[in-house]
């Protein structure tokens, strides 16, 4: 379950949408605010919406300069370049299996 745990140990579960994280919430009524904790969950320091954008350039030669000579073998070499498992043989295939 994905959730935001608080500082002071409040757990607030998040629903997932089509890859985005939502907090469902709903208004609070008299009695709630008066009569539950109120949790602050933003900072008081002056937000910058900018802090982490990123821009890469795939023709910027310090960003063809930093991919791994073999990077065709990351994460796992029993791959090619087109995702085709290429460690299989004849002694590790089911009999019933048909590769196409």
């Amino acid at each position: 379950m994905q959730q935001i745990s608080t500082a002071d140990g409040y757990i607030f579960p998040l629903s997932i949408k089509q890859g985005l994280p939502y907090l469902k919430m709903r208004p609070y009524s008299p009695e709630e605010f008066l009569n539950t904790p109120h949790v602050i969950m933003t900072s008081d320091k002056e937000w910058n919406p900018t802090y982490a954008d990123n821009d890469v350039d795939p023709y910027d030669p310090s960003f063809v300069g930093n991919i791994p000579n073999a990077f065709y073998l990351l994460p796992h070499d029993k791959y090619d370049l087109f995702g085709e498992y290429t460690a299989h043989s004849a002694s590790n295939l089911d009999a019933n299996i048909v590769l196409i």
